[in-house]
């Protein structure tokens, strides 16, 4: 089978992302968030690695990322979950509480850092 896969770069000015803080892409190669964090640039896949729900319409209060689905919060940082999951299970018979934080990581996206912005290289078919 025979795939035509094309890189496309998506280019982010730093003065955007400075304003914004954030910047939310859905194109046609995925959805992306770059974010920058105590002047660090972060990119990270616009898919909540829980189970799927659309980050680009997440709730962000500082370095923290909040999934509108499961309400799993995630830090921009490093990309780890704060969240111990089965708290919509206490009480069920049967259910065990985990005491340890989602084991899932934001999934980081590779970018390059120029002068003037944030080059996002990505393949699309």
């Amino acid at each position: 089978m025979h795939t035509d896969e094309r890189e496309e770069v998506t280019e982010i000015p730093l003065a955007e992302l400075r304003r914004r803080g954030i910047v939310r892409i859905a194109d046609a190669c995925g959805e992306v968030l770059v974010a920058l964090v105590d002047g660090a640039v972060k990119a990270y896949d616009g898919v909540c690695p829980h189970l799927g729900g659309p980050l680009l319409d997440a709730t962000i209060r500082g370095e923290r990322i909040t999934c509108p689905w499961h309400g799993y919060e995630w830090s921009l940082r490093s990309g780890e979950c704060f969240t111990v999951p089965g708290r919509n299970w206490d009480g069920v018979e049967g259910h065990r509480r985990q005491t340890t934080p989602y084991s899932g990581r934001l999934t980081p996206i590779c970018f390059e850092l120029t002068e003037q912005s944030v080059r996002l290289k990505r393949r699309t078919s």
